[in-house]
């Protein structure tokens, strides 16, 4: 295993954030499981930012990384591109949960040397 940085962890952390906030927030109520566009982003979001966070702690490679920084941008952008934008709470569920994800993986990619590795 690799060196396991706290960006890592940070980012793993929203991911499982992302992942069970449609429950924490309410989304899933008397059993019934909502199939709105925010839900579905939420967990395939989370699911894959808890996937590449582990991948980015077991291998380390830049690729990753930056990966990580197009599934921010897509965090921040996806309200109004799937058109739920109304929802407040989704909204500002993934505009914190983006913003933190780009900002801690910028510090993790400025922290990486020539050779591609973290």
């Amino acid at each position: 295993m690799k060196n396991i940085h706290w960006q890592n962890v940070i980012t793993l952390m929203i991911g499982a954030w992302l992942f069970v906030s449609p429950w924490l927030l309410g989304y899933f109520t008397n059993g019934t499981i909502p199939v709105g566009a925010e839900v579905w982003n939420l967990l395939i979001s989370g699911a894959a930012l808890m996937i590449l966070s582990v991948m980015t702690m077991l291998t380390s490679q830049r690729w990753e990384v930056w990966i990580e920084i197009l599934l921010a941008g897509w965090l921040v952008i996806s309200p109004w591109l799937l058109g739920f934008q109304v929802e407040s709470a989704a909204v500002l569920n993934l505009l914190l949960s983006g913003g933190i994800v780009f900002i801690t993986t910028m510090w993790a990619l400025s922290k990486v040397g020539h050779t591609g590795e973290r």
